[in-house]
């Protein structure tokens, strides 16, 4: 009777031993995976930077463009107002040339 105890207990502590280990291993997994996920929040939060640090790069090179069109426009207008000016003198200059010639 008393082996029959002993061997009943003896199965119950082996199934608690198989169902420890299987905890074990399962916190092991839980462990790995937790420090990939550390990994990967690191990750991403180096990638963010990275890409904010991008945003801001494309933010002032279109800051830039806008100036440089804007510089541009005035540049067009002045040489605009230029070639007015040179057409109104060719036009004097005709002008003076025909009445010299009269």
């Amino acid at each position: 009777n008393l082996e029959k105890e002993l061997a009943m207990k003896t199965e119950q502590v082996n199934a608690k031993e198989l169902e420890c280990k299987d905890l074990m291993e399962r916190c092991e997994k839980c462990a790995s995976l937790e420090e990939e996920v550390v990994r990967m929040n690191k990750q991403f939060v180096k990638k963010s930077l990275e890409f904010e640090a991008k945003v801001e790069e494309l933010s002032l090179a279109k800051s830039s463009i806008a100036t440089s069109v804007e510089e541009s426009k005035k540049a067009k207008d002045a040489l605009s107002a230029i070639i007015l000016e040179r057409d109104e003198a060719r036009r004097n200059a005709n002008e003076a040339r025909a009445n010299l010639l009269n």
